[in-house]
């Protein structure tokens, strides 16, 4: 998430061209790909009786973000133009910082096993 990140962060500031389709990519590429490792360690972490719960929570916040992103987007696009998807794309950079540094900081596997087995 925290190369998405920067990726995004850069892109932002990039033209057009092969730096700003490897910037995409990188940007919205990996942190696309946390989606199936946040499910498998929810799975791992949470007890069986909480999975299906913990799942369906999860799911919940993921499809709320996609349906307020492209609301946002549109608007920050009809607003302001072309920088609109330059402040889209740094919006996506600041918030995949939030969640990189976070998850960085706030998850640990085995102690939130642990709590949640309890």
């Amino acid at each position: 998430m925290l190369l998405s990140a920067l990726a995004c962060a850069v892109l932002s500031q990039v033209g057009s061209g092969s730096a700003a389709v490897l910037l995409l990519l990188v940007g919205f590429g990996f942190c696309g790909a946390m989606s199936t490792i946040a499910v498998t360690t929810v799975a791992e972490v949470v007890p069986a009786r909480r999975r299906g719960g913990a799942l369906g929570l999860m799911n919940a916040v993921v499809t709320t973000g996609g349906l307020i992103a492209p609301v946002l987007t549109g608007y920050l696009v009809d607003t302001q133009g072309r920088e609109g998807y330059q402040h889209a794309v740094l919006l996506a950079a600041v918030l995949l910082l939030l969640g990189g540094t976070a998850a960085v900081t706030l998850i640990d596997p085995a102690r939130d096993a642990r709590r949640l087995a309890a």
